[in-house]
C-alpha cells in the first residue's frame, strides 16, 4: 500500500510533529529490539497510525525513552515511545504483517503474470515471506487482539481476486477488511470497546482509499511495465475514483469526530489532514479522461495565469463579506470551515483544510 500518511505533518504545529516522531522512531526501535536490525526495513508509515490510535485512546500517555542519534533525524537524539508500550508493539507487528502480505502478494502476482517486476524480485519475495509472517505473529499480547495470519492471508490472496474479478468492490474488499481489523484492534488493546465499531469503519474507509490512491499513483508505471492496475482492469474513471476518495475522507472525518480520544491532535493530522494531502497529491497531475499524468509545466502555467489574473482583477467581497474576493474563488480556495460538499462544487480537498 502507498504510504498515505507521509504528508501528515504538512502545516502541523511542532508538538504534533514531536508526537509523530515519537511514534515513528518508537516503532522503528521496537522493530530493532524485538525482531532484529533487518526488521527496521519493514517500517511502514501507515502502520504507525495503529500506534498513534492506540495511545490516543489510553487514559495516559505512553512512557518515553531516549533514543540515540540517527541519520534520519539529522544525527539528533529523540524522546520516543518505549519499546514495551503496546502502541509501538502494535505498530511493529502491523509493519511486519503488511511486509509479509506484500511479499506473498508479489509471489502471487508473479505466478499469475500480473506483476511487471522481474523474476528475481519474486524470488526474493518468496524467500522473505515466511520469516516475515513468523515475526509478525511473535507478539502474543498483540496477537490476542489482532490475527496477523488472517491479515496476511487476506492481502496475499489479492492476486487471485485480481485475476478473476473486474468488480471494484470485490478487488478492494480484502484490503478494507484487513485495515478494519487493525484499526479495531487498537480499541481492544486500549480498553475502549465503545470505539471498536467506529474504528472498524474508519479502517475500512482508510484501506479502500489507500488501495484506490495507490492505483492512481502507480498507473503510469504499471502501464509502462505491463503490471496489473485496477483502473484499467475495471474501467473505472479517474473522476469516479476522485469522488470516491473524497467520500471516504468525509466518512473518516465524521467518524473520527465521534471517537473517544484523550488527545486527538495527531490522529486528526494523520487521518484527516494527511489523508487529504495524499488524495490531493495523487490526483493533482492526472487528467480525468485518459488517466495520464499532466505535464508539470502545464500546471505551472495555470498557476502563473491564476496569479496574474488575481493581480489584475478588481477586489470583490466574498459571500460572507470578507475581503477574500474574486481571486480566492478563482483558485477555489475555501480554507477554514468548509461551507459545502467539496466534491460537488470545487476542488476544495486539493487546496484547503476542510475537515
Amino acid at each position: 500500500m502507498l504510504g498515505l500518511l507521509r504528508p501528515c505533518l504538512r502545516g502541523s504545529d511542532p508538538e504534533v510533529t514531536e508526537l509523530w516522531r515519537a511514534h515513528m522512531c518508537g516503532v522503528c526501535v521496537t522493530l530493532r529490539d524485538r525482531h532484529g536490525q533487518w526488521a527496521r526495513a519493514t517500517l511502514n508509515t501507515d502502520a504507525i497510525a495503529a500506534s498513534v490510535l492506540l495511545e490516543a485512546q489510553q487514559p495516559i500517555s505512553d512512557r518515553r525513552n531516549r533514543a540515540g542519534r540517527c541519520a534520519f533525524r539529522g544525527m539528533r537524539p529523540a524522546q520516543v515511545v518505549g519499546v514495551d508500550s503496546l502502541s509501538v508493539r502494535l505498530g511493529a507487528t502491523t509493519s511486519l504483517a503488511l511486509a509479509a502480505a506484500k511479499a506473498a502478494d508479489e509471489v502471487g502476482e508473479s505466478a499469475a503474470n500480473l506483476s511487471g517486476h522481474t523474476r528475481m524480485r519474486a524470488s526474493v519475495a518468496r524467500g522473505v515471506a515466511g520469516p516475515l509472517r513468523r515475526h509478525a505473529g511473535r507478539d502474543e499480547t498483540v496477537g490476542a487482539a489482532l490475527d496477523t495470519t488472517l491479515i496476511v492471508d487476506r492481502i496475499a490472496g489479492q492476486a487471485s481476486i485480481e485475476q478473476r474479478s473486474v468488480e471494484l468492490d470485490e478487488i478492494v474488499a480484502e484490503t478494507e477488511r484487513a485495515c478494519a481489523d487493525v484499526f479495531a484492534a487498537t480499541a481492544e488493546l486500549a480498553g475502549r470497546p465503545d470505539n471498536r465499531a467506529r474504528l472498524a469503519v474508519i479502517g475500512a474507509a482508510f484501506g479502500r482509499c489507500g488501495h484506490l490512491v495507490d492505483a492512481v499513483a502507480d498507473l503510469s508505471s504499471d502501464r509502462a511495465t505491463g503490471a496489473y492496475n485496477l483502473i484499467d482492469a475495471t474501467g473505472v474513471s479517474i473522476d469516479e475514483l476522485r469522488h470516491e476518495c473524497r467520500r471516504l475522507h468525509r466518512v473518516i472525518t465524521e467518524e473520527v469526530a465521534r471517537l473517544w480520544l484523550r488527545d486527538d491532535r495527531l490522529v486528526r493530522a494523520m487521518l484527516i489532514g494527511g489523508l487529504r494531502h495524499s488524495i490531493s497529491d495523487a490526483f493533482a497531475d492526472v487528467t480525468p479522461s485518459a488517466g495520464e499524468r499532466r505535464p508539470r509545466d502545464e500546471k505551472r502555467v495555470l498557476v502563473a495565469l491564476g496569479a496574474a489574473m488575481c493581480a489584475l482583477a478588481p477586489r470583490q467581497s466574498a459571500a460572507d463579506g470578507s475581503e477574500d474576493g474574486w481571486c480566492k474563488s478563482f483558485v477555489k480556495d475555501c480554507c477554514g470551515d468548509c461551507c459545502c460538499d467539496c466534491s460537488d462544487c470545487c476542488d476544495c480537498a486539493d487546496c484547503c483544510d476542510c475537515s
